[in-house]
């Protein structure tokens, strides 16, 4: 049975220190990074410490087997708060707020401290620009304001693991989680090995990746995508949220050794090789593993796959599959739709088969060619991005996708429908872009929508104007019964 946390104030000075000596950890399991301040977020949190302002209480998780501290929320504020006091940040010079008041005794010519005739120090109220200041630069009287400033704390106690991630879930159900962090939550089970595989060599040596990439949790994001593609790509979904749901109950242990093993081989590949380096990107990193991985069950020295890559490099990347090329398909919107994915892992296979004399058939592939097995050409996927252009939104972006998959993932319907199936998707989101569009609430409807249906039409023109045509009518009896009503 969970318990009401219990209450704990320390001085910040103390607080930091337990941070500094690991007593207290900001490295819970599916905690986001450090560092997603702005410069302005931090210089009002600093300026509200000195001032002697309020901020609302740290929440930490005491966990069950050790009594070990870990923030669950608030983790922002601490880092910002150490940042300052041990790590030398200087307050920018646009910060709103400048002027802080406080209190210092008066010294006469001599030095000395004055006395009243009661024998009590005087005191003068004074003012501090902290414009381009940082800790060491205050006056001694405003550190020591600083430092006995009363942190809040609320514990909750004997939490197991599981518990913790759920907090962390909890706190953190509000907009600042970016989709890629917010992914991350749901593969608790994995989250302490996926963290493991990101702080390898490979990740800091071997790729194409930025720091901001690495606040950002992308890291984290092309990790799952990776055991997704390799393992589980009969079930592909581009949102992280489901990919770390389907994770978390679906992968295993194996698969995560097996994907850092082929890191540990493809990093002496890589390391130092500027060329080759810059096809591991954020975008692209997750096929060029999966491709590493098919290249592994050939049983061919690793050097040929390396000797493959900067042959792709300065030429292959131009030549035509089937009449198109890699660079024709990096050209096209929706990176990460399944049709897309296959596409580009299909031209790889085959320029990597090419370059060896290998004939594609002895590599398993879990990404077919569109043929079935009478040989006949199957249908190819709807590009969603392309679907909503055309039917909806003529300049819409990959972040409003996101955004439309994620109101998909918050809607309380049955999650094991048959309407959530991939071939569904583009009328589903292109539906969802309509309403933003036009500012309908979904919520009521497509619950009702789920409850009556459990197919769909093929053709998703088709499939999304009925949807679109069972909105209507829906809202309309809507607005009649309420009109009966009043």
């Amino acid at each position: 049975m969970n318990r009401r946390p219990r209450r704990q104030t320390y001085p910040l000075e103390t607080y930091l220190k337990k941070m500094l000596e690991g007593d207290i950890r900001s490295d819970q399991d599916v905690q986001r990074m450090a560092g997603q301040w702005t410069k302005n977020m931090k210089n009002e949190l600093i300026f509200v410490v000195l001032t002697d302002d309020y901020i609302p209480p740290i929440i930490l998780g005491e966990h069950i087997e050790n009594s070990q501290l870990y923030i669950i929320e608030g983790l922002q504020r601490s880092s910002t708060l150490d940042e300052f006091r041990n790590g030398n940040y200087k307050i920018s010079s646009d910060v709103k707020e400048f002027l802080v008041d406080y209190d210092r005794r008066v010294t006469d010519k001599n030095g000395k401290f004055v006395k009243d005739p009661q024998g009590e120090f005087v005191k003068e109220t004074v003012q501090f620009d902290i414009r381009n200041k940082t800790y060491s630069d205050l006056p001694k009287e405003l550190k020591k304001v600083f430092n006995e400033f009363q942190l809040e704390c609320a514990i909750h106690e004997k939490c197991t693991t599981q518990r913790m991630c759920d907090l962390v879930e909890r706190y953190n159900n509000n907009k600042p989680m970016n989709t890629a962090q917010a992914g991350f939550t749901y593969i608790s089970r994995y989250a302490r090995t996926i963290r493991e595989i990101t702080a390898c060599d490979f990740f800091k040596d071997c790729g194409n990746y930025t720091e901001n990439e690495r606040i950002k949790g992308v890291y984290e994001k092309i990790v799952m995508e990776s055991i997704m593609l390799i393992n589980h790509f009969d079930k592909w979904t581009k949102q992280p949220k489901s990919i770390g749901k389907y994770l978390n109950t679906n992968s295993n242990d194996e698969e995560f050794a097996s994907f850092m093993k082929l890191l540990q081989r493809l990093t002496p590949l890589l390391d130092e090789k500027e060329d080759i380096k810059s096809l591991f990107t954020s975008k692209n990193s997750f096929i060029w593993f999966a491709l590493f991985d098919k290249f592994r069950k050939l049983n061919v020295a690793d050097k040929k796959f390396e000797d493959f890559l900067h042959k792709f490099v300065s030429d292959l990347q131009l030549k035509e599959i089937d009449g198109i090329s890699w660079a024709e398909l990096e050209k096209e919107r929706g990176t990460k739709d399944r049709g897309v994915i296959t596409r580009k892992l299909n031209l790889l296979e085959q320029l990597l088969m090419d370059y060896l004399h290998v004939n594609k058939e002895e590599v398993l592939s879990e990404t077919k060619e569109n043929v079935s097995e009478d040989g006949t050409e199957i249908e190819k996927e709807v590009s969603i991005f392309d679907f909503v252009k055309e039917n909806v939104k003529e300049d819409v972006t990959e972040e409003d996708i996101d955004d439309y998959y994620g109101m998909l993932d918050i809607y309380k319907v049955d999650k094991h429908s048959s309407l959530l199936e991939w071939k569904n998707e583009p009328s589903l989101i292109a539906l969802i872009a309509y309403s933003f569009e036009k500012e309908i609430d979904l919520d009521n409807w497509i619950i009702d929508f789920f409850h009556r249906n459990n197919d769909y039409l093929e053709d998703q023109k088709e499939n999304y104007i009925y949807m679109k045509k069972d909105l209507s009518e829906y809202l309309s009896k809507e607005r009649e019964g309420m009109h009966l009503h009043h």
